[in-house]
């Protein structure tokens, strides 16, 4: 009852600072970084199961393989920037568009996508886990994750989320399947043949800080700016044949804010 009173407590503190804010501050967007057919890689050299996976700002220095969608609003005189030593972070939206490559015979993928931040009051001051190493909780309650030694694109799709030290805004599976050709060596090409499944899917997360953040002229980054929003796409074959590679990434997104 303390911590469901305290949470509601905070809920009601923010809007009351948003809706202040909006009468005296200017509303500004800070574009995401672009990305067009990102490819994924293995989680592991030599395994089937492939993996791609993207976090807002830059990542901290212990994840391993991350690729930044930045979106960190910087000090300065610009429509993308902030005045003075503050701004008030909203929200960000994120559009995320998987595709399949053609190929001969294809076989259908499964993909599990996750969207997750680390949890603050789990983490030690400057040190947050590793995702690549400790997004999921096996069976016998120990953190692993895709890197993991001996995990595989089964324990991927089926392990819990280690909700010790994540919170986790989205969870969920889908099938696609990539277009099948009927190209050959000296045969005039035939059209693509659609599978079973769709062959691309469009995903679109909302994610949201309201949060303050200030400029510090002694360290590089933002006072406040916290453990920012992730997402890891996880892909594993149906049948375990072959390798789950022929897929791509594109995304677009905007982080909306307040500027003083």
């Amino acid at each position: 009852m303390r911590y469901r009173y305290n949470f509601r407590r905070k809920i009601n503190q923010t809007r009351a600072v948003t809706n202040y804010l909006k009468n005296v501050s200017e509303t500004k967007v800070k574009a995401l970084t672009d990305f067009n057919e990102a490819t994924p890689g293995p989680i592991q050299v030599g395994s089937v199961a492939y993996v791609k996976n993207f976090t807002m700002g830059g990542p901290p220095s212990q994840w391993t393989n991350f690729s930044a969608l930045q979106g960190v609003p910087a000090p300065g005189p610009g429509s993308d920037e902030f005045n003075g030593k503050s701004f008030y972070w909203k929200h960000s939206t994120l559009m995320m568009r998987i595709t399949t490559n053609a190929v001969v015979d294809p076989i259908p993928l499964r993909f599990r996508v996750v969207v997750y931040q680390p949890r603050r009051v789990a983490s030690q001051a400057g040190f947050t886990t590793n995702p690549s190493t400790g997004l999921f909780q096996d069976t016998d309650g120990n953190v692993v994750g895709a890197s993991t030694s001996g995990i595989g694109g089964t324990d991927l799709l089926l392990l819990n989320i280690n909700k010790r030290n994540f919170d986790v805004k989205h969870d969920f599976k889908f099938t696609l399947q990539p277009p099948g050709t009927q190209s050959a060596a000296g045969v005039d090409p035939k059209p693509q043949i659609q599978g079973v499944y769709p062959c691309d899917r469009i995903m679109k997360f909302y994610l949201p800080m309201n949060r303050k953040l200030f400029k510090d002229d002694n360290r590089p980054d933002l006072i406040g700016v916290g453990h920012h929003w992730s997402v890891s796409i996880f892909a594993d074959t149906v049948t375990r044949d072959g390798v789950a590679s022929n897929w791509e990434v594109s995304a677009r997104g905007s982080t909306t804010f307040l500027d003083n």
